[in-house]
């Protein structure tokens, strides 16, 4: 008789009273440990006892999660995750625990992602490495292979969002110009602040020194709205001042916008239109204006 076999012929059972004959559900065991003894089911009447019993193997089925499976009695890992052998304790979590479901595939580029559609959801204050690590199911430790810090992941957000920001600045603008290239350009601007926010806020952020690669895409920006300045005659350090008002003022009006600073009763798109076409009106005669500090009253 081999040692999982029962005297007498007796019933296949396992030890614990309701179990299945060959096949335990892994979660009739979560929070406890509970041994199984497998035995070999007796022949049919008649049948001719084979000259080598196979120990019968346990098959343990459902999400194990951070769960293990304990083998005693000698036993060794078998393919497809089975394991004979007389005793096998299934150990897993009790149900308080949460059992993570991390994505796969996980990268830097997919954790930045995350990180920014979690600050356009809940806010820049909000975004935090622990609340990244619950959206994308793994623990907080995990992040660091792909992301130093929370000011890291940041400048990473930051990065990403100047790149798509002067990518929607680019289309808008791309076949027009003057007049034309500006209206497109600021509503392109607002709508933009609008659907993203949180990442759109974080984009602010100036590049840590020596971060070339973040330079590099802040002036894109930049570059597009030069662009536009040239088709007003406006180079050098006059495409400067008149890019800097234009921000100044478009920034300016859609952070308003987005703090709930237009509570009074009126039309905020009739304000931000007559505010484009008073910006453009500047621009046409930008050239014209004083040297600055010329003419300025003393004290």
């Amino acid at each position: 008789m081999t040692e999982d076999a029962r005297p007498g012929g007796a019933t296949p059972a396992y030890e614990k009273a309701g179990s299945s004959p060959l096949c335990v559900p892994a979660h009739r065991t979560s929070g406890r440990r509970a041994a199984y003894r497998p035995v070999i089911p007796p022949l049919a009447s008649g049948a001719a006892r084979p000259s080598r019993v196979r120990r019968p193997v346990l098959v343990v089925t459902g999400a194990l999660g951070p769960g293990r499976l304990e083998m005693t009695g000698g036993a060794r890992r078998c393919p497809g995750g089975q394991v004979p052998g007389k005793v096998v304790r299934l150990c897993l979590p009790s149900p308080s625990q949460t059992l993570r479901v991390p994505r796969a595939g996980l990268n830097t580029d997919r954790v930045v992602a995350a990180a920014a559609e979690l600050a356009d959801e809940a806010g820049p204050d909000q975004l935090t490495l622990a609340a990244l690590a619950a959206r994308l199911g793994v623990r907080q430790p995990s992040l660091y292979k792909h992301v130093a810090s929370l000011d890291s992941l940041q400048q990473l957000i930051a990065m990403r969002g100047k790149a798509e920001f002067g990518d929607v600045l680019g289309r808008a603008a791309i076949g027009l110009a003057r007049d034309d290239a500006v209206f497109a350009m600021a509503h392109a601007w607002r709508a933009w602040a609008h659907d993203y926010p949180g990442r759109y806020q974080i984009a602010q952020r100036a590049p840590a020194p020596g971060d070339v690669g973040h330079e590099a895409v802040a002036a894109r920006t930049v570059e597009v709205m030069t662009t536009v300045m040239a088709g007003y005659g406006l180079h050098g350090d006059d495409a400067i001042d008149a890019v800097r008002a234009l921000r100044a003022a478009l920034h300016g009006f859609v952070s308003l916008e987005a703090g709930g600073g237009f509570g009074m009763p009126f039309s905020v798109d009739r304000s931000f239109d007559r505010l484009v076409r008073a910006l453009v009106t500047a621009l046409a005669t930008w050239s014209a204006v004083s040297e600055p500090g010329r003419g300025v009253p003393a004290g």
